[in-house]
């Protein structure tokens, strides 16, 4: 579903020398999304391995999750325009549209259906549209409530489509959910494992940018220069790792910025020397004065192009922009790096939902009552922790969700 870096310029261009049209990923992963929905599109489920089934896709929760990045001018429509071609919708009240009720009341209907499905159903990848930790939510609802509103400028970590490349951080643990209607509390079975020890100190990535505004690539770039650095500095403040004793954490920031992927499929270990050779070309843009001389510098120096001919620097490139824009680099007790919701705090607990692709930070709220539940703040990439490593080796609770 992702788009080759080579044809990527093409949807992107203007007729401005050195300027491209800025388009948010969700521009193109949804206009895939609404043609892979159409009734005659076989051609998306020909491997039936990689896609799995085509009416898995149509439930309900699943769809919310891969159209979540669409817009609608009334936020309701989020859910109603969705429940005429679900499979399975469940609660009646839901298929009927009610513009009557209040947009954040229509939100916790369709949570509080979705997790009344069977187990079976393997709900709980929608808490990945949860959480706090992306924006500040003007809607009164329960952390674990996803805003269908929210203009989030990430995709989720969590796929339902790519079965052969998911994340699978729970292993093979079945999800255990629980929903509480009395104290509208999600109740889930899950491993705490980690807590956050330092977040780098450069915010989210971000260009700060609106869709179809014109930026000038070469402009944009010392942003991520930025962030990369604030993450190496966040490496040399943690050199050493409990969790990975035997190799510096500075050593492991390449895979870290990248998810451990390359386009959405695990990493080659040659990306390593990728890496800096594409570091050493956003130091050098940042000391060039302008494109002329930064062509110059880097004729010079030999970075016009990577050895080999093949553009594994632009491929590694997209690659960060796709796993770390709108999330910030932070790193756990245990020293393991992550990628966290840009509005994670230090303290901030990570624990895994059985069933779940990905990890999830959430947060004890102050409170004198001791049961109170816990914030949940967002999902996270936690190095060490996507394939199920953790499962065995950490105790399980089960966790309240307020």
């Amino acid at each position: 579903m992702t788009l080759d870096q080579k044809r990527r310029h093409l949807l992107t261009g203007s007729e401005q020398k050195g300027r491209r049209t800025w388009r948010t990923g969700q521009t193109f992963e949804n206009v895939a999304v609404m043609t892979m929905l159409r009734p005659d599109a076989e051609v998306f489920w020909a491997d039936s391995l990689k896609f799995g089934n085509r009416n898995e896709v149509i439930d309900l929760e699943n769809l919310l999750l891969i159209t979540a990045t669409f817009r609608s001018s009334d936020p309701r429509d989020k859910v109603f325009s969705l429940t005429g071609i679900a499979r399975n919708a469940g609660d009646p009240e839901l298929i009927i549209p009610d513009y009557s009720l209040p947009v954040e009341q229509v939100f916790q209907n369709t949570a509080q259906c979705v997790f009344s499905f069977p187990q079976d159903r393997q709900t709980v990848h929608i808490l990945a549209l949860a959480g706090t930790g992306f924006c500040e939510r003007p809607l009164k609802m329960p952390s674990w409530v996803p805003d269908f509103s929210e203009e989030r400028i990430c995709h989720p970590y969590v796929s339902i489509l790519d079965r052969k490349t998911n994340f699978k951080a729970s292993g093979d643990l079945p999800q255990d959910i629980q929903l509480d209607l009395y104290t509208s509390s999600l109740w889930i079975k899950a491993i705490v494992i980690d807590r956050v020890l330092d977040i780098s100190e450069n915010g989210a990535l971000s260009w700060g940018l609106r869709n179809l505004e014109l930026a000038d690539v070469f402009e944009l770039l010392p942003k991520l220069h930025k962030f990369v650095h604030a993450a190496i500095a966040l490496c040399e403040k943690y050199r050493e790792s409990v969790a990975v004793p035997d190799q510096r954490t500075s050593e492991r920031l390449w895979w870290t910025l990248i998810a451990g992927r390359i386009e959405r499929k695990p990493a080659d270990a040659k990306f390593k020397e990728v890496f800096q050779f594409w570091l050493r070309g956003l130091d050098l843009i940042v000391i060039s004065d302008g494109r002329d001389d930064y062509n110059k510098r880097a004729l010079e120096s030999g970075l016009a192009a990577y050895p080999g001919g093949e553009p594994l620097d632009a491929t590694y490139q997209y690659s960060v922009m796709e796993a770390c824009y709108g999330r910030r680099i932070a790193i756990t007790e245990s020293g393991r790096l992550c990628i966290v919701p840009p509005l994670t705090r230090v303290g901030d607990s990570i624990f895994i939902p059985h069933g779940a692709q990905t990890p999830f930070l959430v947060r004890k709220p102050h409170s004198y009552l001791d049961t109170a539940g816990y914030e949940l703040i967002g999902e996270t990439w936690v190095e060490g922790a996507m394939y199920g490593e953790m499962v065995g080796s950490a105790d399980e609770e089960v966790i309240r969700l307020s």
